[in-house]
């Protein structure tokens, strides 16, 4: 659990020099020191405060100790989710020792601020906001449909290294594009990523695409995402698992249930045809993107047989030649598996070729 402590007071140099003493003394880089000018209101704290917080990223626990103010207003302006904050007014140098001992030696926050106003015994007070913790999952969700989620979200399970029991849950593309950070997984859970075939575009949430882990050299800042619940031997496993299991080849033997080799080729042609009438090249991660997400929705339309999709009038007039292109490109592929392609796919393969 990351735990930060902060030490917040005004003048020139004041939380710097308590903030230096205290982990001089302590022998261990526990505070953080954020001077503020005499005369500095309340909002300009929290506004300082609110940008080291965006800086140093995700915290579990986070201890303020600041010279006067209210506590009350200051928790309530800080931009955190997710964590429990402890703050304590009237710092000092002894009283920064205090926590900071006892940030050291994982004395739980309640009972660390309980013993500091024991001990002292002065005028102060301090304030705890107990959030919920929430547990940490990573989100599967495909435009390619539901099935195409649920066998990624077992693949990434499989690659967990040992020891590793990171929860991992799957949602309908549609519902997660409707609702957005309104659905109830983000209430429930701290979602640290969505991996899929098209980004949902989710306000502050990361979006890994598959291609992204068949590509040896792009895979790896999904690390990022983990490095809080996997030490760095566990982390490499997770890599050579990883490119392991994402490979292309079984990616598709996975994910497909018709002859991938022969579903494969025909779409790789058929993108051939299509970057001729665009005069474009696409790129090896645009590539791979569009042969799972393609390869997944012919199967998914040959097994099941999905109802048609309603047209976007607005797309058909303002890309007219880009569906006729798709339209003309796919027409074997089509063809052979008695399907057609429709308009709302052609949009998602609008949308993968826009980011090219």
């Amino acid at each position: 659990m990351q735990k930060t402590a902060v030490i917040l007071a005004h003048g020139f140099s004041t939380a710097s020099s308590i903030a230096d003493a205290a982990n001089r003394f302590l022998g261990q880089y526990i505070f953080d020191a954020l001077d503020m000018p005499l005369y500095v209101d309340t909002n300009a704290m929290i506004e300082k405060l609110n940008l080291y917080l965006d800086r140093i990223g995700k915290v579990k626990e986070l201890y303020l100790l600041v010279d006067m103010g209210s506590l009350e207003d200051i928790y309530k302006g800080l931009h955190i989710e997710n964590a429990n904050i402890g703050i304590i007014n009237n710092v000092s140098t002894p009283i920064a020792l205090e926590i900071g001992n006892g940030i050291r030696n994982h004395v739980e926050m309640e009972d660390l601020f309980k013993n500091t106003i024991d001990a002292f015994h002065v005028g102060f007070t301090y304030h705890l906001e107990k959030n919920k913790l929430k547990q940490p999952v990573i989100l599967c969700s495909c435009a390619s449909g539901l099935g195409t989620a649920q066998k990624l979200k077992l693949m990434l399970e499989q690659s967990f290294p040992n020891g590793i029991d990171l929860d991992v849950k799957t949602l309908n593309y549609s519902e997660l594009i409707e609702l957005g950070k309104k659905n109830e997984v983000f209430e429930e859970y701290d979602v640290l990523c969505v991996l899929g075939t098209l980004d949902p575009n989710i306000e502050d949430i990361p979006f890994v695409g598959i291609e992204d882990l068949i590509i040896e050299d792009t895979f790896s800042d999904f690390n990022q995402y983990f490095k809080d619940y996997m030490d760095e031997d566990q982390l490499n496993q997770f890599d050579k698992n990883i490119l392991h299991n994402f490979s292309l080849s079984n990616l598709m033997n996975t994910l497909i249930i018709l002859n991938p080799i022969k579903l494969l080729e025909q779409v790789a042609n058929a993108l051939d045809v299509l970057q001729k009438y665009l005069q474009i090249r696409f790129s090896n991660r645009t590539c791979f993107g569009l042969y799972v997400h393609i390869c997944c929705l012919i199967e998914r339309l040959v097994v099941s047989r999905m109802g048609e999709y309603k047209p976007s009038d607005d797309f058909l007039r303002e890309h007219k030649d880009f569906v006729e292109y798709v339209q003309k490109a796919f027409k074997p592929v089509e063809d052979f598996y008695g399907v057609e392609i429709p308009t709302e796919e052609i949009i998602y393969i609008f949308n993968y070729v826009k980011n090219n």
